[in-house]
């Protein structure tokens, strides 16, 4: 590979081109070889999945509920306003 690009790296030049030569797979993977080898890669149950103390509503175990989050930001925005107007 080296020879045919023109510049000569002598030894570690003809490592490199064999072993780049040689990382290839003889032969084509079958679809059934392909599925059997992702069939144990499918989507599992996630068990960390909790019902929000303040609105029922599913949410992972050790995080802050995105619904109750905002309704909070909405106060505090509000809340906010009216102390900057007095």
């Amino acid at each position: 590979m080296a020879a045919a690009i023109g510049v000569n790296l002598g030894l570690l030049g003809g490592l490199l081109g064999e072993i780049i030569l040689r990382a290839v797979p003889k032969q084509r993977t079958s679809h059934s070889k392909k599925r059997k080898r992702m069939a144990t890669k499918g989507l599992k149950n996630r068990q960390d999945i909790s019902p929000c103390r303040g609105c029922g509503r599913p949410k992972l175990t050790a995080h802050v509920c995105l619904h109750c989050y905002s309704d909070i930001r909405k106060k505090l925005r509000g809340m906010r306003r009216e102390a900057e107007r007095e």
